[in-house]
């Protein structure tokens, strides 16, 4: 099975505007939200979401039905072994970001990525090690 793709994630959620090829804002459907504050993005090997007002992936993917797996382009995947160290530094570029964004620092598209990276690994892993 394929992962999803933007356009059609992007189907799932409500208030929906293009930003760019292969990019959407919409209202996030794991909180009620009036204003669009979920990224929807095609990444390499993942479909990359993300709620600006802080919403779990897992949260965002039981929202609309979707298991975690399905945006990933091996969603059959078997969760690999997360080392402590990769999880801590996980953890600690989260909290960094959202440190920065509370105080309204903007970031760049590559701090986006890492930011967003790192927060889908640890909802991959989460329970899990």
């Amino acid at each position: 099975m394929a992962r999803f793709q933007a356009s059609d994630f992007a189907e799932l959620c409500d208030g929906v505007r293009n930003i760019g090829q292969g990019r959407y804002a919409a209202r996030c459907p794991a909180h009620d939200d009036s204003s669009p504050s979920l990224s929807i993005k095609d990444g390499d090997t993942a479909l990359l979401i993300h709620c600006y007002a802080g919403c779990e992936v897992s949260d965002i993917c039981a929202a609309v039905g979707i298991k975690i797996q399905e945006l990933f382009d091996d969603n059959d995947f078997q969760p690999s072994r997360y080392p402590p160290k990769d999880k801590q530094l996980d953890e600690m570029v989260v909290w960094i970001f959202e440190q920065h964004r509370s105080e309204g620092t903007p970031l760049s598209e590559k701090d986006e990525t890492t930011y967003v990276d790192s927060k889908l690994r640890l909802a991959r892993h989460q329970g899990k090690n």
